[in-house]
């Protein structure tokens, strides 16, 4: 899977402006990001996906990671690099669901799930009493088992067109 993440990183690397200010050259990403931190950031993305499934028990669906490739691609700000990214996976959709959207989407899930459960907990037991939920996040997840393994692909998933593709439609 690192090797994913850094096809998708080398596309975000790209895209990412120099600034004028710096007169050296900009860096490869190999020089600014080690592949311990691709790992890392694997991981954590992992990790927060299997937090929603262990800890509230909502696991993210093939439906909802089809439903967030669409989203990306309708609501894309930049399609060109969206559609680069897919490049970047082969344009397989089981790998742009696994790669790109879970990421999102369980940052998204998780982000929404431990603020409402936070804001229940105080309303049940008041502010003072939930200093526990007030741990951030990230430290709360250090404490999630990760699974390196992801599923083979159950669901038939789909490539969605991108905005401003003019009907490309990737396969």
């Amino acid at each position: 899977m690192s090797s994913y993440q850094r096809a998708i990183e080398e596309v975000y690397w790209r895209h990412r402006i120099w600034p004028k200010e710096r007169p050296d050259p900009k860096p490869s990403l190999d020089a600014v990001m080690s592949q311990a931190q691709l790992e890392k950031k694997v991981a954590d993305y992992l990790r927060k996906s299997q937090a929603l499934e262990d800890y509230w028990q909502r696991p993210i669906t093939a439906e909802q990671l089809q439903a967030e490739m669409d989203r990306m691609a309708k609501q894309s700000k930049q399609p060109e690099v969206l559609r680069e990214l897919f490049e970047a996976l082969d344009n397989d959709p089981f790998l742009i669901a696994e790669c790109l959207a879970r990421p999102a989407l369980a940052e998204r899930l998780l982000t929404n799930w431990y603020t409402y459960n936070q804001r229940l907990y105080e309303k049940k037991l008041g502010k003072n009493n939930v200093s526990w939920l007030k741990e951030p996040l990230d430290s709360w997840l250090t404490t999630a088992e990760v699974l390196n393994t992801i599923a083979a692909p159950v669901y038939n998933y789909r490539l969605p067109q991108t905005s401003e593709g003019g009907g490309q439609v990737y396969r």
